[in-house]
């Protein structure tokens, strides 16, 4: 046996060496035959038709780039692409079949014609907050600028994020649009006449300027009644399921989201202004540049010698702030070796609150290894805590330096309100990793170097407070607003009255022997109001009994005439504000009806809005929905077909999908 083995050891590694590759290469294609579905990894079957899962994750990776070269994958469904990328694959599947998809080019023509139409829609919400109903046309044109300058220069860096070709990506943008020119050819199969069209016209933009007094309930405070224990818990019960600051009448104990918190800062500033700089470094680098000693001519030497002082400062800035960096790691490090990991989270055990490094304590150890490092004596940063009061996302906008701070990963620049409202106990596992009592490892900063290390000391999810006492002060104040709203509305009409003898300035002063809140002095404002919409600096003025009392008032006035030269009592109302608890007393000054002008330029916009109601009242009735096309074109899940024929299976039952 030996001696044949030796005699045919060629043949037999030859024949060896074959099937090797042979097993090699069947493995490959048999992992290929099932990720492109052949052998299981389906997905999906649509009208019987199989989507494997390399079809699946092809269609699905246009989704998202376009949701990248967006900017955020929220703008998806406002262009029109779908809620999510199975979605996308049916709309794009139907508008296929209807013709509707063109080529590559037809993709790169609509990139440029969706930052246009990304730009008013940027531009138009910026009016919005400046009290104006329609963008300035220059304001358009550079946001369209600036929104098509990031698409072209970031399109390859999405084409290598989503494996795919940047012609690909151009294709995708033309199955968007031929989702679009579908949709569209639904919307534009109705007709309107012309009056109807005017009629709707106007009820967006016949308007009217507006002097007002808002009055608030806090000016009738004085007479309201302490509320007794049994009134305050039906109070808070009645409300306490009401988000705050929401509900018809703007009271509400349900929070949001909120966390307490600590931070450290690391000032580049206070840092460079603490690093002596070593004259002989400075002459060295001179003498480098200039080895004669002598600059070219128009070249001052004192200018030179300070630019490369700079030069050091900053270099000598940047490693201490390495430094810094590192010990406040290695201290975290140390402290959470003694925890159990859970996943990228660590356990925390009941004595951890005694043993968590407290960012406090961090900056002399800052401090000493800088100055070991460096020889830089610096002032010891500075930490705020705040663990007294919840912490909302507005308050953590608010918070000087920190609130302004980011998270950079790669090319993106993450807020400190996703990074810090996604700590695990309100948003679960995710990439940042952040979990309360855990102080973070990667540091934020912001647009002028500093550097922050934060802990989360306690977070909260959207929910009532602790306890009803933990605002029973807010509560009771809330019961005698109401009672106070009351006595307001039954003197409405004598408010008006007053108005009318002697003007709205005379609504403006406090009571004299008002208290308090109710002793502010009011100011007369300025609003401008359609049927629609208020433009208001208080956001509470824009509810629908304000608009129409104003509207019912201005619209039998001729606009013909000048509405000043009216007497004050046929051009002065009031409404009662239910969310703003408070009583709005106001003056008409002038009348904006519709013009032709106007009426050209809201064309558009006024029939788009009309078809949204005539065709699409809701996302649900739309034939275009999820949940339409779903049902539509029979789509069965792969994993819920399984799952339904294993509970027939048990069940004795036939599945629904069999």
């Amino acid at each position: 046996m030996l001696k044949w083995l030796r005699k045919y050891n060629t043949y037999i590694l030859v024949v060896g060496g074959c099937l090797l590759m042979v097993a090699f290469l069947l493995q490959g294609t048999l992992t290929e035959l099932s990720r492109r579905g052949v052998i299981g990894g389906t997905i999906m079957r649509v009208d019987g038709e199989t989507y494997g899962m390399e079809r699946y994750a092809r269609l699905a990776a246009e989704y998202h780039a376009i949701g990248r070269l967006l900017g955020r994958q929220e703008m998806l469904p406002l262009v029109g692409a779908g809620e999510s990328d199975i979605h996308w694959i049916l709309l794009t599947r139907e508008a296929e079949r209807a013709g509707m998809i063109g080529g590559v080019n037809d993709g790169r023509e609509y990139m440029g014609e969706l930052a246009a139409d990304l730009a008013e829609i940027f531009a138009t919400n910026v009016a919005r907050q400046r009290g104006q109903f329609f963008p300035n046309p220059a304001d358009i044109e550079a946001t369209r600028v600036t929104i098509l300058d990031s698409m072209t220069t970031g399109l390859p860096r999405i084409a290598g994020e989503t494996r795919m070709t940047e012609e690909q990506i151009f294709k995708a943008l033309a199955k968007l649009r031929g989702v679009l020119r579908m949709q569209n050819a639904y919307a534009s199969s109705l007709r309107y006449s012309d009056r109807r069209l005017v009629s709707t016209a106007r009820k967006f933009n016949d308007a009217a300027e507006v002097d007002y007094v808002l009055i608030p309930a806090e000016r009738e405070l004085g007479s309201a009644t302490e509320p007794d224990a049994g009134a305050i818990a039906a109070h808070y019960e009645k409300f306490k399921g009401t988000p705050k600051g929401e509900g018809a009448l703007g009271i509400g104990y349900t929070l949001p989201q909120r966390v307490k918190l600590e931070w450290l800062t690391l000032d580049r500033m206070l840092i460079e202004s603490s690093v002596t700089v070593d004259p002989i470094e400075v002459e060295k680098r001179l003498l480098k540049w200039y080895p004669t000693g002598r600059p070219p001519e128009g070249i001052k030497i004192e200018d030179e010698r300070a630019r490369i002082e700079r030069e050091v400062r900053t270099e000598t800035a940047d490693r201490v702030m390495a430094t810094a960096t590192q010990a406040i790691r290695a201290e975290i490090t140390k402290a959470l070796r003694t925890l159990e990991p859970d996943g990228e989270y660590h356990k925390l055990g009941s004595d951890w609150s005694s043993r968590m490094p407290r960012l406090e304590s961090l900056r002399t150890i800052v401090a000493q290894r800088v100055a070991e490092a460096h020889g830089v004596t610096l002032v010891l940063p500075a930490v705020a805590v705040r663990d007294r009061d919840w912490m909302e996302e507005g308050d953590l906008t608010g918070a000087e330096g920190f609130g302004r701070s980011f998270l950079r990963r790669g090319s993106s620049a993450i807020r400190v309100q996703e990074v810090v409202f996604g700590v695990r106990e309100i948003a679960g596992n995710n990439d940042f990793v952040v979990q309360v009592g855990v102080p973070s490892m990667e540091p934020l900063t912001d647009g002028v170097g500093n550097r922050y290390f934060f802990t989360v000391l306690d977070a909260r999810k959207t929910s009532p407070p602790d306890t009803m006492d933990e605002i029973k002060p807010q509560i009771v104040k809330d019961i005698k607003r109401l009672a106070g709203f009351e006595a307001l509305k039954a003197k409405q009409a004598g408010l008006v009255n007053l108005a009318n003898a002697q003007g709205l300035e005379a609504l403006s002063a406090a009571p004299s022997d008002a208290t308090g809140d109710a002793a502010v002095t009011l100011r007369v404002q300025q609003a401008t109001v359609s049927r629609e919409r208020v433009m208001a600096a208080d956001p509470s003025l824009d509810t629908e009994s304000f608009r129409n009392a104003v509207m019912d008032l201005a619209e039998p006035m001729d606009p013909t005439v000048d509405v000043a030269t009216l007497e004050a009592a046929k051009r002065t109302g009031s409404a009662a504000i239910d969310k703003g608890l408070g009583v709005a007393v106001f003056r008409i000054k002038k009348l904006a009806p519709l013009t032709i002008e106007t009426y050209r330029q809201s064309h558009g916009r006024i029939l788009q809005s009309m078809m949204q109601e005539e065709i699409n009242p809701t996302v649900e009735s739309s034939p275009f929905s999820l949940r339409a096309m779903e049902e539509r074109f029979n789509v069965v899940y792969e994993q819920q077909q399984r799952r339904e024929k294993e509970e027939a299976a048990k069940s004795g039952e036939p599945s629904k999908s069999s």
